[in-house]
């Protein structure tokens, strides 16, 4: 994963992506009411997430040097990295077209 790439999100079922700046970590889960921001992270609220099966904390991607790596944060509902359930807090390295799943709520990450 190249420092200057960004990191493009297509949430299932809606037409507009997700382009992201990867800082150091990612969050990825949902806030409480849709009101408050997810503090340094990416708010799945808006996409069904509390009715999907997401955790406020559900997840986490990690930049590396040159790697972005996914991480279940002990989510209720689990992580799934192209359909394999991740251990919770065992790293594994996320690549272009790959497939997330977050309880019930389908990503698609891509490199740009």
């Amino acid at each position: 994963f190249d420092p200057s790439a960004s990191l493009v999100v297509h949430v299932q079922n809606h037409l507009e992506p997700l382009v992201l700046l990867p800082a150091q970590e990612i969050l990825l889960g949902r806030s409480e009411d849709g009101q408050s921001p997810l503090e340094g992270g990416l708010d799945l609220h808006p996409f069904g997430a509390a009715e999907c099966g997401v955790s406020r904390r559900h997840a986490l991607i990690r930049r590396g040097e040159d790697t972005l790596t996914l991480l279940d944060l002990g989510s209720t509902n689990g992580t799934y990295l192209n359909g394999q359930r991740l251990i919770p807090n065992q790293p594994r390295v996320l690549r272009d077209g790959d497939e997330i799943r977050l309880g019930k709520l389908v990503l698609h990450v891509f490199f740009k």
